[in-house]
């Protein structure tokens, strides 16, 4: 298991006086160095910290995806609650104006009925009147007045109910009235939970797009870290102590730390011994699952031992634990074997297994003898193959021990990969110029060895350095990008000579770069770094495989003529040998649409000699190519772009060209000689420049440098009848 990558925003860090830390593409060793106070060990105690929270963090992340999702799927139905809440206000407003024409009707029920009650009593009064004046017609007149008179009573009955009725339907319609309030209150909160809504999701957004800060390479987020740096190298054996007390021991070795393994490192071995021993021992009865357990501890540890010590714990007649047939504590174990054994004993008693565990240093220096630390260091690497190491130090023996690729600068709450810029790491250490001077004095770096170093290496074929975005050519290369991204939407770029695909893999990190906005394919002739460029091709593109093409003729084959916007040679001209340069740059121009450009990159002092090929490397400045491809002064669409020309003693090193595709059809055998005569020029003038200066590290590189130019252009000049 390895971290890959570290991403740690401010609000994480500023509680351990740390900036933002970003680490990205980490390897296998980490070098975390700086001065003491620059942050080391507080970022080491962040990291250990983060990852025993990426679980909850990881829950926490998935719980705002949903709640997200949740108050989104909420706000898109807020129109139709809109609708359902409209259809209700409706449905009750009709229902009033029915109760009110049921109440109107009512009233003109009791207007009417009580007309008739007036006019019953007029009739009565009229029939009274007639009794009086015809006597004799008495009976059938007070017949009709009884009649009236129950009329009256039975039209009084049906008023008396209908108040009744009508203060029921008023009642209705101010339920309903109240109801439709309601619902029309709740139409008006709507926007108010809209937007309440969104600030939900933009609060949950924060959570769930926050980046998971540490990445490991399988994906898992239960991270196991090992902290180990022994303090004291000694182990404590039984003198001085019982049985009972010293055994107690063993558990302090579970404690995170290491403050107590020169105590815990015995008791903890004896203890795993001895319940393996007593659990599977033919006169002893134990369950079935305390055996199980016991043998699998005991032959977790026994791999661990072995893994790094090359032999195994035993156990000998008097009950002691030993060691290459001794008891452990008078085996007379060297230094390295007791720091060995305690990190033995650390992973073990933290969870890790023989091969795959992150191991924390921090500053191992203070308790080892620099060439101990070293050779601990280099044991733990070779029997850790699929862990890491974490080391954070000020030793300047141990950061000279690895390749400058491991190294992390630490200084002021912030971390920067400098494998590239390791004099800075020397300054921070050191103090200043004079300081580092005396210490490459002391260890023999004058300008003689760099001419020495550069001339053998220049005996040896050329080595990929691994870079990340902020490599100035990198950065170089996105910059002339942009030119072409100013008259177009996506560009399709090929990337010649690819290698490890350390292009496309550094392109990705920029924010501006994305899959629609380039289209990446990458040629190679050897198939060599191919698995590893497929890998970069894929953390882009979901098709690595058809993006990647180790001849012209499967290129051609599967992507058409005249199809690429730049074709891009970064480092790779110089290691081309001159007699293909025609028929390279040919096969180059074919796969180039008409308005498209050639982009070369190149550093024009490269640090280190190389055997390219036989008449060893050439490499092309701007004068040199303007004779090799013809190109005028005057021409405004060749461009130039120099990454160091802030910089006077770097000036004109890291140069990029952008060639417009025209002007590839005019090589010949004749501008490559003009060229290299030219170079010829150059080189002599820079040896006769450089003998007339001090006698440094850098000019001596330079000298180097300029001597194989020279050199190599006589030797191609010879070929070519020159």
């Amino acid at each position: 298991m390895k971290i890959v990558e570290v991403n740690f925003k401010e609000d994480i860090t500023k509680t351990v006086g740390l900036r933002q830390i970003s680490m990205k593409k980490v390897g296998n060793t980490i070098l975390l160095a700086g001065k003491n106070g620059s942050g080391k060990t507080r970022l080491l105690n962040i990291i250990r910290q983060q990852t025993a929270n990426l679980a909850l963090l990881k829950q926490q992340k998935e719980q705002s995806k949903n709640q997200i999702k949740n108050f989104k799927q909420q706000i898109l139905q807020q129109p139709q609650q809109k609708q359902t809440l409209e259809n209700k206000i409706s449905n009750r407003q009709n229902q009033i104006k029915q109760f009110e024409q049921q109440i109107s009707h009512q009233k003109h029920i009791i207007q009417s009925n009580e007309q008739n009650i007036k006019q019953s009593y007029e009739k009565i009064d009229q029939l009274e009147q007639k009794i009086s004046e015809n006597p004799q017609k008495k009976q059938f007149l007070e017949n009709q007045i009884n009649y009236h008179q129950d009329q009256i009573k039975e039209i009084k009955q049906q008023i008396s109910q209908l108040p009744l009725q009508i203060q029921n339907l008023e009642q209705q319609i101010i339920q309903l009235q109240d109801r439709a309030m309601q619902l029309e209150q709740q139409i008006a909160e709507l926007p108010q939970q809209k937007q309440s809504f969104e600030q939900h999701i933009r609060k949950q957004e924060v959570i769930a797009n926050t980046p998971i800060p540490i990445l490991a390479d399988n994906g898992d987020e239960n991270i196991i870290i090992v902290d180990f740096v022994p303090n004291k190298i000694d182990l404590e054996g039984w003198s001085n102590h019982n049985k009972q007390t010293w055994m107690q021991r063993a558990d302090q070795a579970r404690q995170l730390g290491v403050s107590n393994l020169h105590q815990a490192t015995l008791p903890l071995i004896q203890k795993v011994l001895d319940r393996w021993i007593n659990t599977t021992h033919p006169m002893l009865k134990y369950p079935d699952s305390a055996i199980q357990n016991s043998t699998k501890e005991y032959q977790r540890l026994q791999t661990i031992v072995k893994s790094f010590l090359g032999t195994e714990i035993g156990w000998n007649q008097d009950g002691f634990s030993t060691i290459f047939d001794r008891p452990i504590a008078t085996a007379h174990l060297s230094a390295g074997q007791r720091v060995l054994l305690q990190l033995c004993v650390a992973i073990y008693a933290q969870g890790g297994t023989f091969s795959d565990h992150i191991i924390f240093m921090d500053e191992p220096e203070n308790h080892l003898h620099p060439s101990a630390v070293i050779d601990l260091l280099d044991t733990i690497k070779e029997h850790n193959p699929n862990g890491q190491l974490w080391i954070a130090t000020h030793s300047i023996p141990l950061l000279s021990h690895f390749d400058a690729s491991s190294l992390w600068f630490v200084e002021d709450g912030t971390v920067k990969h400098s494998g590239k810029k390791p004099e800075e790491v020397l300054k921070s250490l050191l103090g200043n110029e004079e300081r580092i001077q005396k210490l490459k004095d002391f260890t023999s770096l004058p300008g003689e060895l760099a001419r020495n170093r550069f001339a053998f290496e220049c005996l040896c074929p050329p080595q990929v350095v691994e870079t990340d975005a902020n490599d100035p050519q990198s950065k170089q290369l996105n910059d002339q990008l942009k030119i072409i991204w100013e008259k177009k939407k996506s560009i399709n770029l090929l990337d010649f000579g690819a290698g490890k695909g350390r292009m496309i893999a550094n392109l990705a990190d920029y924010k501006n770069v994305s899959p629609d906005k380039l289209n990446y394919h990458a040629f190679d002739p050897s198939d060599s770094d191919k698995e590893h460029c497929l890998k970069n091709i894929a953390l882009s593109y979901p098709n690595e495989a058809e993006r990647y093409h180790n001849s012209i003729e499967n290129l051609r084959s599967n992507v058409d003529d005249n199809y690429f916007d730049v074709v891009v040679l970064s480092n790779v001209l110089h290691e081309i040998p001159h007699q293909n340069w025609c028929e390279t740059f040919s096969n180059i121009k074919k796969n180039l649409k008409t308005d498209g450009y050639l982009l070369l990159i190149e550093d024009c002092r490269i640090p280190t000699g190389e055997l390219a090929h036989s008449n060893g490397f050439i490499v092309f400045n701007t004068l040199h190519l303007k004779k090799l491809f013809c190109i005028p002064a005057t021409d405004k669409t060749f461009i130039k772009h120099d990454a160091r020309f802030d910089s006077s003693d770097q000036r004109g090193r890291l140069m990029a060209h952008l060639i417009p595709v025209s002007y590839l059809k005019l090589i010949s055998s004749e501008t490559i000689k003009e060229a290299l005569l030219e170079l010829k020029i150059s080189a002599m003038t820079e040896v006769r420049k450089i003998r007339n200066g001090e006698s440094s590290y850098s000019n001596g590189l330079a000298h180097s440098f300029w001597v194989q130019q020279l050199a190599n252009a006589i030797l191609c000049l010879t070929e070519l009848g020159e």
